[in-house]
C-alpha cells in the first residue's frame, strides 16, 4: 500500500471516528441573537459545574449598547440534564460560523463550548442545513434554550 493510501485511510477513519463519538462538555453556552433589535439583542444562557448564568452579550451587535446586566443563578441540582452531547469533530470544526447568521433578519444561534481547556464557539444560521450534522443541532439548540429560560422567570 502506498503512503499516501495509507494517509488517506488513517484520515479517513479519523474523520468518521470523531463524527461517531461524541463528548459531553461541562461548560456549555447557548444563546440567540438578532441586530435588529431595541433592546438585549443577544442572550446568553450558560451552564456550568457552578451553576447557570444569563447574559446578554453586545460582542455579536457591536453597534448596540446593552446595559442589562448578567443574571447569576446557583442550581443546587445537579446540571448534567442540561448538557447536551456533542460530536468531537465540533472540537476540531475550522469553521465558527455556519450558514449567513442574522442575514435577511432571521437572526441567528450561539453554541460555545468548554472542553480540556479548549473553548470553541459557533454563530449558526437556523435556516441553513450545511453541514449535514447541524440540522438536527440548530433543533436541539433551539429545545436548551428553552429549557434554560424557566430558570430566570
Amino acid at each position: 500500500m502506498k503512503r499516501s493510501s495509507k494517509i488517506f485511510l488513517g484520515l479517513s477513519l479519523f474523520f468518521l471516528l470523531s463524527l461517531t463519538i461524541t463528548i459531553t462538555p461541562s461548560i456549555q453556552s447557548y444563546g440567540f441573537y438578532a441586530c435588529e433589535c431595541m433592546d438585549s439583542c443577544a442572550v446568553v444562557y450558560e451552564v456550568s459545574p457552578q451553576g447557570l448564568s444569563k447574559s446578554y452579550p453586545n460582542t455579536y451587535c457591536g453597534s448596540q449598547s446593552n446595559l442589562l446586566p448578567t443574571k447569576w443563578k446557583r442550581n443546587e441540582n445537579s446540571n448534567t440534564d442540561l448538557l447536551v452531547t456533542i460530536p468531537l469533530w465540533m472540537l476540531f470544526e475550522p469553521r465558527g460560523v455556519f450558514g449567513n447568521p442574522d442575514a435577511y433578519d432571521q437572526g441567528g444561534y450561539i453554541f460555545s463550548f468548554e472542553y480540556m481547556g479548549i473553548r470553541r464557539s459557533f454563530l449558526f444560521d437556523p435556516n441553513n442545513s450545511w453541514p449535514f450534522y447541524k440540522t438536527h443541532f440548530s433543533k436541539t439548540i433551539a429545545n436548551q434554550i428553552e429549557l434554560m429560560r424557566p430558570f430566570f422567570q
